[in-house]
């Protein structure tokens, strides 16, 4: 069972980062990765507005996202925890990034649509990541093509430029 004084501590900080008046931003250094993913579910919980977070390195991101889940998963929350991950191609090269990286980058870009509707979600990146240019929603929930399993689609609908 969680002491008062504990409770108490992380409902200040949580206060104090969902605050607008608050004066600077809150900053917590030195914690392990479970707690650092213990807070970031209860931020998630307690403010039920999407968190964005950024992780140092791509195996940093992922190992927090399985640590949040993990909170979720004891609490009973069902909200989506998404990886963001960067492109990793230099600019320059003629090379298009792996198809399964595109996948997870446009999950991740729907879920944020949905977002703005109403929802939660826990959307963990890296700032490599973040800097690389993303379209405008409006424009890329207009271009997507919704299909479903055993949906039949002529083959001219994907060649429009």
């Amino acid at each position: 069972m969680p002491s008062k004084i504990s409770s108490e501590i992380i409902q200040h900080f949580i206060g104090r980062m969902i605050d607008p008046s608050s004066p600077s931003p809150a900053r917590v250094d030195g914690i392990p990765d479970a707690f650092k993913a213990f807070l970031i579910s209860t931020l998630s919980t307690e403010t039920d507005r999407p968190v964005i977070v950024l992780a140092p390195t791509p195996e940093e991101a992922e190992k927090l996202i399985g640590d949040i889940q993990f909170f979720f998963s004891m609490t009973g929350r069902r909200d989506e925890v998404c990886y963001f991950p960067a492109l990793e191609i230099v600019p320059y090269e003629q090379v298009d990034p792996p198809p399964a990286l595109v996948a997870e980058r446009t999950r991740t870009i729907q879920t944020l649509g949905k977002l703005r509707e109403k929802g939660n979600a826990v959307i963990v990146s890296t700032a490599q990541a973040i800097l690389s240019p993303l379209p405008d929603l409006d424009q890329f929930d207009s271009a997507a093509k919704r299909v479903k399993l055993f949906d039949s689609l002529p083959k001219d609908d994907f060649l429009e430029s």
